[in-house]
């Protein structure tokens, strides 16, 4: 890169340094607060996970009892009476600058609540159904959790491009370049003593 070596290049190039450095600054603490922030919302989505297995888990259990009260053919038979009716809406916030989804899931409410012994259903088959809808309210908490996660990280890679771009690239650059000024400068400076110097010597 050429360069015109004055004062006001050396000013104006000491100026932009300034500013990439404080830059990288504001990068790096960017990237703490995200890193921070993946790891609390991983910890929060593992947890979740387990609530997801245990909760499936209970539900199938009660499932298979069900299935020995009334035989695999009416269970599924009485259980598609018994199908959730719900609502999604998925509302976003920011979060560093990175959009951030939250599902929001509510189960409409039923004309009638469940009746035991209703189709001739049994209390396992509703203990099911209830364990079921309780796992889909946590899943759809997960994909928001997981989807905060993905997004998080990307952000994150983008910062430490950046971080790295400054650092290796545009950090350097900039501090080669002012130090060449400034040895031009020095020598400008250097030389025109020696001329000042000389004319004295002849004519003072």
């Amino acid at each position: 890169m050429r360069v015109q070596a004055n004062k006001q290049t050396l000013l104006s190039y000491r100026k932009n340094l300034q500013f990439l450095s404080k830059s990288l600054e504001l990068l790096e603490y960017k990237r703490e607060l995200l890193i921070n922030e993946i790891r609390k919302v991983s910890v929060h989505a593992d947890q979740e996970r387990e609530l997801v297995n245990s909760s499936l888990k209970k539900a199938f259990e009660f499932l298979l009892l069900s299935y020995m009260d009334k035989g695999k053919t009416n269970v599924e038979r009485i259980s598609q009476t018994s199908l959730p009716h719900f609502n999604i809406r998925i509302r976003e916030f920011s979060y560093m600058g990175v959009v951030l989804p939250q599902i929001e899931y509510s189960e409409e409410e039923r004309e009638r609540p469940i009746d035991y012994g209703l189709f001739d259903t049994s209390i396992n088959l509703d203990r099911a159904i209830l364990e079921f809808q309780n796992t889909l309210n946590v899943i759809f908490s997960l994909a928001s959790t997981e989807t905060s996660i993905f997004r998080l990280i990307n952000e994150l890679n983008k910062v430490q491009r950046r971080i790295n771009a400054l650092e290796k690239i545009f950090i350097p650059e900039y501090k080669e370049i002012i130090k060449k000024i400034e040895f031009i400068l020095e020598e400008k400076e250097r030389s025109n003593i020696s001329i000042i110097k000389i004319l004295k010597e002849r004519f003072g």
